[in-house]
């Protein structure tokens, strides 16, 4: 009986502790980690590099920060005094007032002259007061251009005449426009009858 009894209770220990075994077993499992589903993984939104457009590249003016004056010389005496040359009697200043196109030109200023010219049969004696404007435009590359003026003289010109021991007065009294385009070189010049208009650069 005794060792009936001892056998039911190393059976029911045994059962006991695997009872316990695989209890403590299963607690032990542990799940394997999931791969995560590509569907819900964020795809990085990609950003397309932003490309400045092209600086367009100024190529710069002849006509950029021009100035210069136009020199005025006139025939002193009737035109019909052959062998006589104009005479330098002043010029007038003008510059490019705009930096960029369109390249607007403006000047003015003031002529004064006298002067008494002897020769063998007698005299030319000139007095002359005039104002003068300046307008236009200029229109060019970086090498060569040209500049459209309108040169505007208003005032009064007395020429005194001594022909042979008898003198004559021609005076003159109004404005005159003269329209010319120069090209942009020193020295580019306008004549006409009695009179030329010539272009100096600074």
């Amino acid at each position: 009986m005794v060792t009936s009894k001892n056998t039911t209770i190393t059976i029911t220990l045994i059962c006991i502790l695997a009872l316990l075994f695989v209890s403590s077993c299963g607690n032990s499992v542990t799940t394997a980690p999931q791969e995560p589903d590509p569907s819900l993984t964020p795809t990085p939104t990609e950003q397309a590099a932003i490309q400045e457009p092209p600086t367009p590249t100024t190529v710069p003016s002849i006509c950029e920060g021009l100035a210069g004056e136009l020199e005025i010389h006139v025939l002193v005496g009737p035109a019909e005094a052959v062998g006589l040359e104009p005479e330098s009697v002043g010029s007038i200043p003008f510059s490019v007032i705009t930096s960029e196109e369109p390249f607007l030109v403006e000047g003015s200023g003031g002529l004064e002259y006298a002067a008494v010219l002897a020769r063998e049969w007698g005299s030319f004696e000139v007095n002359m007061e005039m104002s003068g404007t300046i307008t236009g435009t200029c229109v060019g590359d970086e090498n060569a251009g040209e500049l459209d003026m309108s040169l505007d003289m208003t005032g009064s010109q007395e020429i005194i005449v001594t022909y042979e021991g008898v003198s004559q007065t021609y005076p003159w009294e109004g404005t005159r426009t003269f329209n010319h385009t120069f090209p942009i070189e020193e020295g580019s010049t306008l004549e006409g009858e009695g009179y030329s208009i010539v272009l100096h650069l600074e």
